[in-house]
């Protein structure tokens, strides 16, 4: 979510970073896929409901989502980076990503 100060003044590009406002539009269109990974740690309490509810709002159509709960977790390095290999999101991701294209 654009949520940054520095968004100020730049409403339509803000906008058009939103996921709460880009979704719906994708759901409506149906294309293109997106792959989204998300993961909120249990001691996130302001931030889990917002996540857990725009993944079950969103899912839907071509908006693929996978959402990793860390237990005991807590929004920084220690927490997150181990869970993105243990919880298979790095994987889940570069399943998806298309690969690097040489220039000419």
């Amino acid at each position: 979510m654009p949520d940054s100060r520095l968004w100020k003044g730049h409403d339509s590009e803000k906008a058009q970073n939103n996921p709460e406002v880009l979704a719906p539009k994708l759901i409506k269109a149906g294309h293109p896929d997106v792959y989204l990974a998300f993961q909120v740690g249990t001691k996130e309490t302001a931030a889990m409901p917002p996540i857990e509810a725009f993944v079950k709002r969103s899912t839907k159509g071509p908006i693929h989502t996978k959402l990793s709960i860390i237990q005991g977790g807590e929004h920084n390095a220690k927490t997150y980076v181990p869970n993105m290999e243990n919880a298979g999101l790095i994987q889940w991701i570069s399943e998806h990503m298309q690969g690097p294209t040489p220039s000419s």
